[in-house]
């Protein structure tokens, strides 16, 4: 009696033997008129066989289950680089919009601090440009104001009758205080054609001069130190571990200088500014430079997170 098996779904050959799988993943076949049934473990005949034809089952069997266990394996095997190749697409994405976030806020940073530069630069200029005001004049007008002109004095009339022989003078008494004395006269201010005396001179021994004011005002924006020259605007950024000075023109153009201690960028922004260093960019800077700035600004950002 043959053995019972489900009904066949596929057909394959295998060394020469050909057979079938079923729904339970058997295999089962008849090969020179012995039916057999098979699984991935062992080989069931339904009566003994010739040892040609068992070695011949037995050997497209254990061949068919080995292709089966390479096919689920490579399947496993691309599953798991697919989920790979998407995790590192997602976190390159993630780096380029980090990287891209970081460079939009430094250049709003420095976009701010020259649009500052050139407002103090403006402010600068105005009160330059605002004449002084000369005292000369307004003091002169003064005095020639507080000089009163002297009227002539009138002529006196004849005389009738017994004061005909007096003549009044036309010279005016002097006015007489509370209590009888004459008033003092009071001082003239002095006119145009006057001469005044020359102040006396002061010896440079006598008063040194005042010492002139730095080249760079600095002071401290969102706890970063911001030096204000004639010519533009240094900048002290923190880059990685230590400190990275940039200079932004009126212009808005900005650029890296040199990378250091934040002692030794603020004593060079003060030597750059009094040779009036460094010189506005004609030109908006290259790719290359702007490249290398945003790697530096994005570097920073990074380690100082």
């Amino acid at each position: 009696m043959e053995p019972q098996t489900t009904p066949p779904t596929a057909q394959f050959t295998t060394l020469g033997v050909t057979y079938q799988t079923t729904d339970g993943g058997c295999l089962c076949g008849k090969t020179q008129g012995v039916c057999w049934v098979a699984n991935a473990g062992e080989v069931v005949f339904a009566r003994p066989p010739p040892p040609a034809v068992h070695d011949q089952v037995r050997d497209a069997v254990m061949q068919h289950y080995a292709a089966e266990k390479a096919a689920r394996e490579a399947a496993e095997r691309a599953e798991n680089e697919a989920a790979t190749q998407a995790a590192r697409t997602e976190a390159a994405a993630q780096a380029r919009a980090s990287k891209a976030a970081a460079k939009k806020a430094a250049v709003r940073k420095i976009a701010k601090a020259a649009a500052a530069a050139k407002t103090v630069a403006a402010a600068k200029g105005s009160r330059a440009a605002k004449p002084a005001k000369d005292s000369a004049p307004a003091k002169e007008a003064k005095s020639a104001k507080g000089t009163k002109a002297t009227k002539p004095a009138k002529e006196a009339k004849p005389a009738k009758g017994r004061k005909a022989g007096h003549v009044r003078s036309s010279k005016p008494k002097p006015a007489r205080g509370k209590r009888g004395t004459p008033k003092e006269d009071a001082p003239v201010a002095a006119t145009k054609n006057e001469t005044k005396p020359a102040a006396a001179k002061r010896s440079p021994e006598a008063t040194p001069p005042a010492a002139p004011p730095g080249p760079v005002a600095w002071s401290d924006v969102e706890g970063k130190p911001r030096g204000v020259a004639g010519h533009g605007t240094f900048l002290i950024e923190p880059e990685g571990q230590g400190f990275a000075l940039y200079f932004a023109d009126p212009g808005g153009q900005s650029r890296h200088l040199r990378s250091g201690a934040m002692p030794e960028l603020r004593r060079a922004a003060e030597e750059y500014a009094a040779r009036g260093e460094p010189a506005p960019l004609r030109d908006a800077p290259s790719r290359e430079q702007d490249e290398a700035l945003m790697r530096i600004f994005a570097s920073g950002a990074a380690e100082g997170a």
